[in-house]
């Protein structure tokens, strides 16, 4: 009997609770930008971003670079605090 591995890891309804949709749409995020952006504020390096949302690191580059493009930031710090605020949940 062969089992199917999901599309998406089982934590992705966790994150799906955690975003702020209202700043997503202020910013014209997409929804796996603000998932990037998300964990991102957790301080995750790429390969761990990459790994938890079952896409490549080039592609968790290109959404932090859509990020910080799309939030007018310098790096994805300033993009974390312009969305969240007080750097997210890196200081929390």
């Amino acid at each position: 009997e062969s089992v199917l591995k999901p599309a998406y890891p089982e934590n992705i309804q966790t994150i799906n609770e955690d975003l702020d949709l209202p700043k997503l749409n202020c910013y014209r995020l997409t929804l796996r930008e603000h998932k990037v952006l998300k964990i991102s504020s957790k301080g995750k390096p790429v390969k761990l971003i990459a790994s938890e949302l079952g896409i490549s690191q080039k592609t968790v580059e290109k959404h932090r670079s859509n990020i910080m493009r799309k939030t007018s930031s310098s790096n994805i710090i300033e993009a974390i605090d312009k969305v969240y605020g007080m750097h997210g949940s890196i200081l929390n």
